[in-house]
């Protein structure tokens, strides 16, 4: 018998000491819903956050009797010892207790960045100036609740100033609230995105596009659109082509793979592989962009290294073409101006929305319909295992020059 013995599975984790379960956890990310289990359940504690509906609830329980319990709803904060309650604060009172020391006074507007990297990048890009001459900020601050929202805002609008907050957990109803003279604004509340997805499944194909959605969200037309447009520092470019040429990637002739996505279901290794052969037939080198290792590709001979955003789309700019999954990252590449096939599977199960076809995924976010792109550029397809052999016929049989080739190597 082990003396420790730990199991993880997809729902569950389980440690025994001596073959008694010391701890147990079950877990459930379509529900939001997570159970541990202490000394074989003396101690459970129960967690469920529901950030569509605004609702989390915590409670720990000791021999199945309730002695700590808080419940939120995006009004307010609720606080119960043995199922009394003891304690009752607004959300917005929360929000300023925990996180309010993070925002000098010396700002007046505290945009917070909550998305991933797609709706973040057209915020930047192409929402954010206008934004700011609407509401009259004189003193804005970025807030990135993630890592590489700090990098994007570098390369995008690097003027503005910043702060990252990790974890930064905001549960508080609607897009905008004040707290003294700051106004804070949710960039984008969660419910922004169910009344999104919502649309674009219940009208008919192509009548919705999540960019002219978010246009209408905040109350702007295309014509007012002033573009920030992305600007690597002279640094980064020499470090991506440093970390190419050591990686020993044909330069003048590779393209450039992004097979990773957070919202779509991410395609059979086997598809990528079978691409990556096809190229190398043909005598172009391949370069896989990984940065999360949720694709594991053994077979193929394919390049790859840690780039941060700025060294990706500098490497992006000189490849013959872009092949991407359908993700945030694929707006961000848009940009390097190089021809982008782009694919489009359905996406990843969630509480929400994940009965939407991929037709309605690629007709509501597909990316020749945002402006200032080169739509000639761009070739949209739907990933079908059934189709794969002519998809890649399609992808590999295209002959392209990176444009901006030249002028980055100069």
């Amino acid at each position: 018998m082990k003396i420790y013995d730990y199991v993880k599975k997809k729902y569950r984790k389980t440690s025994k000491l001596f073959g008694i379960t010391v701890f147990e956890q079950i877990f459930n990310c379509m529900t939001t819903k997570r159970y541990q289990y202490f000394l074989q359940g003396i101690i459970t504690t129960y967690k469920v956050k529901d950030i569509y509906d605004y609702h989390v609830e915590k409670e720990i329980k000791i021999f199945g009797k309730s002695v700590f319990k808080r419940i939120e709803d995006g009004n307010n904060q609720y606080w119960y010892v043995f199922n009394r309650k003891i304690i009752k604060i607004s959300a917005i009172e929360a929000f300023k207790t925990g996180y309010l020391k993070y925002f000098d006074k010396k700002y007046d507007d505290i945009y917070i960045l909550n998305a991933n990297s797609g709706e973040i990048y057209l915020f930047l890009t192409y929402v954010l100036n206008i934004l700011l001459k609407k509401n009259n900020s004189k003193t804005p601050l970025l807030v990135a609740t993630k890592e590489y929202h700090s990098e994007m805002i570098n390369l995008i609008c690097p003027n503005i100033p910043s702060v990252y907050v990790k974890s930064l957990d905001v549960n508080v109803k609607g897009d905008f609230f004040q707290i003294g003279r700051q106004r804070f604004f949710q960039i984008f509340p969660h419910e922004y995105f169910i009344n999104i997805e919502t649309a674009i499944k219940e009208n008919p194909p192509g009548s919705v596009h999540y960019f002219n959605s978010m246009l209408n969200h905040f109350n702007l037309n295309p014509s007012e659109l002033l573009i920030n447009k992305i600007s690597v520092p002279d640094e980064c470019k020499n470090s991506a082509l440093s970390k190419a040429e050591a990686l020993g990637l044909n330069l003048s002739a590779f393209v450039y793979i992004a097979p990773e996505a957070r919202s779509c279901m991410l395609l059979d290794n086997f598809f990528w592989e079978k691409l990556i052969e096809e190229f190398k037939k043909s005598g172009i080198d391949v370069f896989v962009n990984l940065a999360d290792k949720s694709v594991n590709l053994k077979g193929g001979s394919f390049k790859s290294c840690y780039l941060s955003y700025s060294e990706a789309f500098s490497l992006a700019c000189l490849a013959k073409k872009i092949i991407s999954l359908r993700s945030g990252f694929s707006e961000f590449l848009l940009e390097a101006g190089v021809p982008t096939d782009v694919l489009y599977n359905k996406f990843k199960n969630r509480r929400c929305f994940n009965d939407m076809s991929v037709q309605q995924v690629k007709e509501g976010f597909c990316l020749n319909k945002l402006p200032f792109v080169s739509s000639a550029k761009i070739s949209e397809y739907i990933y079908e295992t059934s189709n794969c052999d002519n998809l890649i016929k399609n992808i590999t049989n295209k002959k392209y020059e990176s444009a901006e080739y030249a002028k980055l190597i100069e």
